[in-house]
């Protein structure tokens, strides 16, 4: 079996998945009610959480700790389109949200076009600490507390694309011999993203 890597747009994975233009989706895929009819998923490899980022000048902010998006209310807040953050906070109508698609224009948050952002927090470790290939951190930006809504990031499969049976259990066995010996544990590490939240799907 031979893999091909397809770069496709986030806001567009789900259409090429669904199109049969790939077989698999796995950047920040994330199980939702809508996909959950018409794709499967594999185990999970990440656990993460919906981080709230803003400037480190913003005195609103200064003893706010994010517990809901409730303390979100009032603000005008970016994420990215299709993103679990962008759904968490279109159901909360006191809260402006502005999403993005493509990429994420922290330049706004900087220039003060949006209040604050609400995405994942392995974006926000890339953006605003730096961490990862090629990262640079923002430095008139910082994270608001800890991460909330805790999730998990999976691998997504067509439920009715042939592959999908053949696929699925070799990419479960995968995972599981990286959790076992510990080679997530050292990706994760290295890039700084490895935190207690992983212990509950078995990175350790």
């Amino acid at each position: 079996m031979q893999q091909t890597q397809v770069e496709v747009c986030y806001s567009n994975l789900e259409q090429a998945l669904l199109g049969n233009q790939v077989d698999m989706v796995m950047n920040g895929w994330e199980k939702t009610a809508d996909r959950l009819k018409t794709e499967t998923f594999s185990d999970p490899y990440y656990s993460y959480g919906q981080q709230v980022i803003v400037r480190k000048d913003d005195t609103r902010f200064a003893n706010v700790v994010p517990k809901t998006v409730k303390d979100l209310e009032g603000y005008t807040v970016g994420t990215g389109s299709g993103y679990k953050a962008e759904s968490i906070m279109l159901a909360d109508k006191k809260i402006n949200v502005k999403s993005y698609t493509g990429n994420i224009a922290f330049t706004d948050l900087v220039q003060k076009k949006v209040d604050a952002f609400f995405l994942d927090f392995p974006i926000a470790a890339y953006y605003i600490l730096g961490t990862g290939p090629g990262a640079t951190p923002i430095p008139e930006l910082k994270l608001l507390g800890d991460p909330i809504y805790i999730d998990d990031y999976f691998v997504g499969f067509k439920k009715t694309n042939p592959n999908s049976a053949i696929l699925l259990p070799e990419i479960n066995q995968c995972f599981a011999i990286l959790k076992k010996n510990g080679t997530l544990k050292k990706i994760y590490t290295k890039w700084q993203l490895m935190n207690s939240l992983q212990a509950q799907i078995g990175v350790m």
